[in-house]
C-alpha cells in the first residue's frame, strides 16, 4: 500500500517482503591494486559509478576509509527493472561480501543502515526471508512464515522505472492496513493470503505497459 508522498520526494509505503529463490550471484576477490572493479554477464548493464554494486563498495571506503580494493563479478539471473529488488539484492551482496573480504567487521544492523542509503528495498535482504516493511520500505519489522510459499514469477517484455511508477499512483482515501495478510502469512493460510493480495502501484504499472494486464489474463 502506498501511504502518502513524503517531503524528501519518497512515498510513505506499507508492504509485505519475501525473499524468494531466484537469485544473483557476486564473486568478491581481493585486487592489489586498491580498484574497485565490475564485470557482469550482461553487456549492456553499466559497470560504472552508477551501478548499485560501486555505489556499495564506495560506501563501505567512504565511511571505513578501507582502500584494499576489489574485482567484483556479477552474474545477473534476476531480470533488469522487473520489481523484483535484483539491483538491491546485488548492493547488499557487495556490502555483505565486502565486509568479509576486507575484515570490516560490521554487523548486518550496521550493513542494513548503509544499504538504507543505497536503496530502499537494501536492508531487506539482511532481515529476509520476510518482513513487513514501512517508511519508504527500509523500517522493518521481521516476519516468520507459516510455511513455504510457491510463487510463479512472470515477467514482460519491457522493463518499468520504479520512479515513473510511482509518478502515476493515486493516493487511496482509505488505505488498507496489511493486517490481515499479515496474520495470514504468519498462519501459512495460502488462501487468505491470495484473497488478501494488493498493490497500488500495480494500475500505474499497467498503464504504462500493458502486457502487465494480458500477463494476469
Amino acid at each position: 500500500e502506498v501511504l502518502a508522498k513524503r517531503p524528501d520526494g519518497y512515498h510513505e509505503i506499507a508492504t509485505l517482503m519475501v525473499a524468494v529463490s531466484l537469485f544473483d550471484t557476486l564473486v568478491c576477490k581481493a585486487d592489489a591494486s586498491g580498484a574497485v572493479r565490475l564485470q557482469c554477464n550482461l553487456p549492456d548493464l553499466s559497470t560504472g559509478s552508477d551501478n548499485l554494486v560501486i555505489r556499495a563498495a564506495s560506501a563501505l571506503e567512504r565511511l571505513t576509509g578501507c582502500r584494499r580494493g576489489a574485482e567484483l563479478r556479477l552474474v545477473k539471473r534476476i531480470p533488469l527493472a522487473a520489481g523484483l529488488a535484483g539491483g538491491s539484492s546485488d548492493a547488499a551482496a557487495a556490502l555483505a561480501g565486502l565486509n568479509l573480504l576486507w575484515q570490516l567487521g560490521l554487523d548486518f544492523q550496521e550493513l542494513a543502515r548503509i544499504g538504507a542509503d543505497l536503496g530502499s528495498d537494501v536492508p531487506f535482504f539482511f532481515a529476509t526471508p520476510a518482513a513487513w516493511g514501512t517508511g519508504r520500505g527500509e523500517q522493518l519489522a521481521a516476519l516468520t512464515l507459516g510455511r513455504p510459499l510457491l510463487f510463479v514469477l512472470a515477467c514482460p517484455p519491457a522493463g518499468l522505472s520504479t520512479a515513473a511508477v510511482y509518478q502515476g499512483v493515486r493516493l487511496p482515501d482509505q488505505p488498507q492496513s496489511g493486517a490481515e495478510i499479515r496474520r495470514a502469512a504468519a498462519a501459512g493460510d495460502v488462501e487468505e493470503i491470495g484473497r488478501r493480495l494488493h498493490n497500488r502501484l500495480q494500475p500505474p504499472a499497467e498503464g504504462l505497459c500493458p502486457a502487465i494486464t494480458r500477463l494476469q489474463a
